[in-house]
């Protein structure tokens, strides 16, 4: 069976995207809810060369690249006034069976995020991930490895990178 999804938009005017997963797919575990509003299970990144941002992740960080879907994606269909029947493909990024990151193709009309000079974007600026160890990265840090204490971090260390589409990544490392 294929998860029942839902797109709205927060108050922010990002866009949160709901699933009810009723199985597994073949090459994913996906958690299954406890209630009615769960948690987050998967980020997604729409770029424009969904390629070279999968190259990154599997590349950098050392995630597996899993599924591409071919879908009609009504959201961005709707988003770029596109015809019904356009379709747009996305790649899973997982960790073994463990979905990761979603990688959405998006059409060139996208455009980039505006920003103001040295501050981060508007909508969802950044994404935190764990990873086994920092060390295995290959990737070039806004700033140096540093231990953070607080609830998130609990004295681990933690880094920031630019992904291929621009975006702002950070590392919690596990270890």
């Amino acid at each position: 069976q294929r998860p029942v999804a839902m797109q709205v938009h927060g108050t922010g005017r990002e866009m949160l995207y709901f699933n009810e997963t009723r199985s597994n797919t073949p090459s994913t575990d996906l958690p299954m809810a406890a209630s009615p509003m769960d948690h987050i299970f998967i980020a997604i990144l729409a770029t424009p060369d969904r390629a070279a941002s999968v190259a990154w992740y599997r590349g950098r960080l050392g995630l597996d690249e899993g599924e591409t879907y071919v879908i009609e994606y009504s959201m961005i269909n709707e988003a770029f006034g596109l015809p019904a029947g356009t379709t747009s493909a996305l790649t899973m990024i997982q960790k073994g069976r463990m979905p990761i990151v979603e990688i959405d193709d998006y059409p060139a009309a996208a455009g980039e995020r505006s920003r103001k000079p040295g501050l981060l974007p508007p909508g969802n600026a950044m994404v935190s991930l764990a990873v086994e160890s920092l060390d295995r990265c290959h990737c070039e840090w806004i700033a140096s490895p540093a231990i953070f204490d607080g609830a998130l971090y609990g004295g681990k260390r933690a880094a920031t990178t630019i992904g291929a589409a621009g975006e702002a990544v950070e590392l919690i490392e596990l270890a």
